[in-house]
């Protein structure tokens, strides 16, 4: 999917590492790994592949800065935890077989309810910390030490560098992703007001790719998080924003579904001036807003006023009462419509309060 970034940057570079993000991510693990594997060697480091192997987990699967965020402190927390806890039970009852295997089940437990209850991963490297140091023979406990304090330190290094060289910003991300839905979801309204027939087969394609856009738009929240005060204090919001996509998405599927969208006839002698209208500027409302979403800039926009007792009045003029009384009749129809227009309205003073600036 090719994201819109407009206004998203302020050099050419940086819109070049936010369009090529997951190339730059991977070129900057390579040479983060590959410098960290030559002075592991060079300093002959013991047990150092550990601190390589770390940076790709933590820097690797995730482009996205607040991912490294969570991939590294999961490790760092995990190993000094698992390690800690793993030490003291090696120092008090040595290497016992039996007893290890008891304190492992208790360590799984304690950990996964009430040390990382929200952090699977920090559970895992945390108990796999502990196994290493109580598994350890007497007089070889500092292998132990040396494999834990290594993983804490390829965690600590991914983090630094996921920071400070290009970072890669969740919260760019989810601006992007919102102007690219908002995209989709107004051509597709478009579509169903302006086109007198349409392939079902490709609005069907249209709308599902729509729901991965959500999908993925929506597991960039958690990582925006991390990465941003303002948007931690403000998280409802961010899933508030992918509450209205969805009701949107809603609102197309039944518009789409509507036999004044199906049916030609239906269509045709339904098309009275007054909903036209409105149709033409919830469009017109959704391309400014979006145009304005892009560059960052707040816009006072009208609000749409359907006058639905009047247009309920015109319907039952004009319309059978076996095609009024379906259940996506033309009042439905006309209640989607305006179900639209606020719901974009609600998003739109949402990412106002999130994104936008107040024009001078």
């Amino acid at each position: 999917m090719m994201l819109h970034t407009k206004g998203l940057s302020h050099s050419h570079l940086n819109e070049w590492v936010f369009r090529n993000r997951g190339l730059v991510n991977v070129i900057k693990t390579g040479i983060t790994g590959g410098l960290i594997y030559l002075l592991v060697f060079s300093f002959d480091i013991p047990y150092g592949l550990w601190v390589v192997v770390t940076i790709f987990v933590v820097m690797g699967p995730i482009p996205q800065l607040g991912g490294a965020i969570n991939q590294g402190m999961n490790r760092i927390y995990g190993t000094i935890v698992g390690g800690l806890l793993g030490f003291l039970v090696f120092i008090v009852f040595g290497h016992r077989v039996v007893v290890d295997a008891l304190f492992i089940l208790l360590a799984l437990i304690v950990l996964s309810l009430y040390t990382f209850p929200k952090s699977p991963q920090a559970t895992i490297v945390a108990i796999i910390t502990f196994v290493l140091v109580i598994g350890t023979p007497h007089g070889n406990i500092e292998v132990a030490l040396w494999r834990s304090g290594n993983v804490a330190l390829g965690g600590i290094i991914g983090l630094f560098s996921s920071y400070l060289f290009f970072p890669i910003l969740a919260s760019r991300d989810f601006h992007a992703y919102t102007l690219n839905i908002l995209n989709e979801l107004t051509e597709l309204y478009a579509i169903q007001t302006r086109s007198t027939s349409f392939d079902q087969n490709e609005i069907n394609t249209l709308l599902g790719n729509i729901v991965i856009n959500i999908q993925t738009h929506r597991a960039l929240v958690k990582d925006a998080i991390r990465e941003s005060q303002m948007f931690k204090k403000n998280q409802e919001k961010l899933y508030l924003v992918i509450q209205y996509e969805r009701r949107l998405l809603s609102v197309l599927e039944l518009l789409f579904d509507s036999p004044l969208s199906k049916n030609q006839d239906v269509n045709i002698n339904l098309q009275f001036q007054l909903i036209k209208h409105q149709q033409e500027a919830i469009l017109s409302n959704c391309n400014a807003f979006i145009s304005a979403f892009e560059s960052r800039n707040m816009i006072n926009i009208e609000p749409v006023d359907f006058h639905l007792d009047q247009v309920l009045k015109e319907l039952k003029q004009q319309s059978s009462s076996d095609v009024f009384n379906t259940g996506l009749g033309p009042f439905a129809y006309v209640w989607l419509n305006y179900q639209f227009a606020l719901q974009f309205k609600n998003l739109r003073l949402l990412l106002d309060h999130l994104f936008m600036k107040q024009q001078d």
